[in-house]
């Protein structure tokens, strides 16, 4: 298996949403993203070894696309404290914000606000934690892994000490 890239806060990639204009059915069009072809490829990072690593310990592949949102998050409220191992998400606030913080293994940080107009692409290692700015706030995830809710094994989801002892491994 070959040796998967690390990834540091400084491969986040950012991204305004696009519109409103005028359709021609007289509603709005808004650009969510708008991804080149070689920014799709990255997001979807098929080729990550890691991914290799899950299906054999799990048996099942869970490459994938997947859309989901978390809604009714409250002003000061905190969620995510977490990492993934190979997932690649794309986030945006599609009402109200949200503070987004970041760090990777090297104990760098970055701290971005998503709403509707904001965006990040959060690709695998990196810590992340968010902070409710306004009331009843809604996130849409979009990310490159399928969801089986009975494989724990394919969860790829990681708490905030995994990510200390693993950015621990990496600085060894």
């Amino acid at each position: 298996m070959s040796t998967p890239h690390v990834y540091t806060v400084d491969d986040i990639k950012t991204f305004e949403t696009r519109g409103p204009w005028r359709s021609k059915s007289g509603g709005e069009l808004n650009v969510l993203f708008a991804l080149s072809k070689d920014e799709v490829a990255a997001f979807l990072d098929m080729d990550n070894p890691e991914f290799d690593h899950v299906t054999e310990m799990s048996g099942h592949d869970i490459r994938g696309l997947r859309s989901y949102t978390v809604s009714g998050i409250q002003k000061d409220a905190v969620g995510g404290k977490e990492w993934h191992g190979v997932r690649t998400e794309y986030v945006r606030a599609v009402q109200g914000s949200v503070r987004w913080d970041c760090a990777d293994f090297a104990g760098n940080k970055r701290e971005y606000v998503l709403d509707a107009g904001h965006a990040v692409m959060i690709p695998p290692h990196i810590l992340h934690t968010y902070t409710g700015l306004e009331n009843n706030t809604t996130l849409q995830v979009v990310c490159n892994t399928l969801f089986l809710p009975d494989e724990p094994t394919t969860h790829d989801t990681y708490d905030i000490a995994s990510f200390l002892e693993a950015s621990r491994q990496a600085r060894a």
